[in-house]
C-alpha cells in the first residue's frame, strides 16, 4: 500500500510519514494517525489512548526506559492489534507512555511495527510503501 506524506505544517519544508491505523484491545477500537518512524526503536502509545483502549495502567507490570524527548517518563509495555486498511491485523507491542504535560503522538516503530511490514521511503516523492513482510 502507498501513502503520501501529511502536508507540512506552515514554516516546515517537508511532510511526515503519518499513517491512519485502528488500535484494538478486549473489545475496544480506536482509529489514529500515527507517524510512521524507522528512527524510533519502540512503538508509542500516548496515555490518552491507552485509557481509550481500555487500559488500565495500575495493572501493567513492564516497565520501559524510553529515550530521546521522552526520556526519564514512565512507560509500560502493552500489547494491541493493528490494522491498517489494505494490510492484514497484527498484533503490536507498545509503549504506553504517562500522561504528560506535552503532548506525545502515537509512532509506529521499529519494536515491533518495522518487524510485522516491510516499510519503503521515498523522500523524494514524499511517499513509503507498507506492506506485508516476506517469511
Amino acid at each position: 500500500m502507498r501513502f503520501e506524506y501529511a502536508a507540512p505544517p506552515p514554516g516546515a519544508l517537508f511532510g511526515k510519514p503519518f499513517v491512519t491505523i485502528t488500535l484494538c484491545r478486549d473489545g475496544h477500537e480506536i482509529t489514529v494517525l500515527a507517524l510512521v518512524d524507522s528512527g524510533a526503536t519502540i512503538s508509542i502509545l500516548p496515555y490518552e489512548m491507552g485509557c481509550e483502549l481500555g487500559v488500565v495502567w495500575e495493572e501493567q507490570t513492564i516497565p520501559i526506559q524510553l529515550g530521546g524527548p521522552l526520556k526519564g517518563i514512565p512507560a509500560v509495555a502493552v500489547l494491541v492489534d493493528g490494522h491498517i486498511s489494505g494490510l492484514p491485523e497484527t498484533p503490536l507491542a507498545m509503549a504506553w507512555v504517562a500522561e504528560t504535560d506535552h503532548p506525545v503522538p502515537p509512532i509506529l516503530g521499529q519494536v515491533n511495527f518495522f518487524q510485522q511490514f516491510r516499510i519503503t521511503f521515498e523522500g523524494y516523492a514524499s511517499a513509503f510503501d507498507i506492506s506485508p513482510k516476506l517469511d
